[in-house]
């Protein structure tokens, strides 16, 4: 029984490392037109008074919102 054991874990084993190294395949859309996107900029001077505080929003459907200040 124990040597059957073995030998079904070892089939498993194997079965599971060679199912597991296929490669993924990863591929970009095309890059959206700059007439396409859509975002909003706002500035709240209720918020903050001084004006150094702007709102913006991402409205273009099917993207994530992703900001670099640098």
């Amino acid at each position: 029984m124990k040597g059957l054991n073995k030998i079904f874990s070892i089939l498993l084993t194997t079965a599971l490392f060679t199912m597991s190294c296929q490669e993924d395949k990863y591929e970009l859309e095309a890059p959206l037109d700059k007439a396409d996107i859509k975002f909003e900029v706002t500035q709240d001077l209720a918020t903050d008074p001084g004006g150094n505080t702007v709102i913006m929003t991402n409205n273009t459907p099917g993207t994530i919102s992703m900001w670099n200040y640098g």
